[in-house]
């Protein structure tokens, strides 16, 4: 199957094919495993689609954009920076990504940020910022912050 083919829920699984990927490779000691899930992680950081499967929506779509699976990428390659050789240009990469669709993509009279903080939405066709993902957002540019020494990443 093409990546660009692809259903709902891919980036919610890369978590899974990191850890299953890693368990492989640590029983059977084939390394060509890892190359296969990081050519899936490259695919989608260098497209820019990422895709969840929403209870509160009928999309079915491999180019809706959602931002849990990002994140949920974001936070891993945070924890498992050696799984990602490119994991230095790949998350600020990622973190603007959600700036750009889910900070300053807004719904209509709603602000980017509030109180100094940016504000961030969850979905393409439901813009209204939540608290879960802006939590989310901070704790990734705060540990990005930790890690790379970028003071100015704003959360």
């Amino acid at each position: 199957m093409e990546p660009d083919t692809w259903m709902n829920d891919i980036g919610e699984k890369i978590p899974n094919w990191f850890e299953s990927a890693r368990l492989y490779y640590a029983y059977s000691g084939d390394a060509s495993v890892m190359a296969i899930v990081k050519g899936l992680v490259d695919h989608t950081v260098e497209h820019g689609y990422w895709t969840d499967g929403h209870t509160d929506t009928n999309v079915n779509s491999n180019t809706y954009k959602s931002n849990p699976s990002a994140s949920n990428a974001k936070l891993y390659l945070l924890d498992h920076p050696e799984f990602n050789p490119d994991w230095r240009t790949d998350i600020p990469g990622l973190i603007r990504w959600t700036e750009e669709n889910f900070v300053f993509g807004c719904a209509p009279g709603e602000p980017a940020t509030q109180w100094g903080a940016n504000i961030v939405g969850e979905q393409e066709g439901f813009l209204p910022k939540m608290d879960y993902q802006t939590a989310r957002q901070a704790a990734e540019c705060a540990r990005w912050n930790a890690v790379s020494g970028d003071a100015g990443r704003k959360a």
